[in-house]
């Protein structure tokens, strides 16, 4: 807040873990404390957190903002709030001020203490140290982002030429264990094939699966061109979708 303010922005904290300006959100953060020993050893602090200086806005409507039959989820609810950017109130604002300003008012705050200053340059810190890259390799692995995710229900509607599709995935551990296709399409054979793909179990709920979907389709109506680009089509646009 006070690096906010010697930058010209009048920022005030909003519940826990966000910062708000003139209403509108350009922070939301995240931290984890440990209270150590009762001899005062091993306390630990960490904290994370987010500033919006310069993001498009049509991004921030894309991911805060889903259709609510696009995502119905079992996890945790989150609360979405409107947005702004540091530069929508100075188009100068860039981000190394906002490092500069966050260093310095960090140093006045601590200034009885010693400082440690260290800089590192994009990726050094995981390839010189093992265990960094090891967390880094588990966090970005399909079994991270898909298998220890809650069980959620996937809705996505389209139109295609040949018709429109909606179809819904549910999802458990990183599989799609339930589905259905709804769809005006001339061709319902088509349509019924995809349900039967979908509800054999087994399928991944990822890019791989989503290919598996489009080759079975693909394998069934190989003597149909039509239908194979049919196929196509929808590999492709769920290959984006997810």
């Amino acid at each position: 807040i006070n690096a906010l303010a010697k930058l010209g922005f009048n920022a005030e904290v909003s519940g826990r873990n966000d910062i708000t300006i003139q209403g509108k959100k350009v922070s939301g953060s995240a931290y984890q404390v440990n209270l150590g020993k009762k001899d005062g050893t091993g306390r630990r602090a960490l904290h994370h957190g987010t500033m919006l200086i310069k993001v498009d806005p049509g991004i921030i409507k894309r991911y805060l903002n889903p259709n609510k039959r696009k995502l119905l989820s079992k996890g945790i609810d989150s609360v979405i709030a409107r947005v702004m950017n540091l530069t929508d109130i100075n188009p100068d604002m860039n981000h190394q001020k906002l490092c500069d300003a966050l260093s310095s008012e960090f140093r006045e705050h601590y200034k009885d203490y010693e400082i440690v200053h260290e800089d590192y340059e994009h990726n050094e810190v995981q390839k010189n140290i093992p265990e960094v890259q090891k967390i880094y390799e588990e966090l970005r692995s399909h079994d991270w982002l898909y298998s220890t995710t809650p069980e959620f229900a996937n809705n996505l509607e389209t139109r295609f030429d040949w018709g429109v599709i909606d179809i819904y995935f549910r999802v458990e551990k990183g599989q799609i264990i339930e589905g259905k296709c709804f769809s005006d399409s001339l061709y319902p054979d088509f349509i019924d094939k995809l349900n039967s793909i979908i509800n054999s179990k087994g399928i991944p709920y990822s890019h791989e699966g989503i290919n598996q979907i489009g080759m079975k389709l693909k394998e069934a109506f190989s003597s149909n061109e039509t239908l194979v680009g049919y196929a196509q089509d929808l590999t492709n646009w769920l290959n984006k979708e997810i």
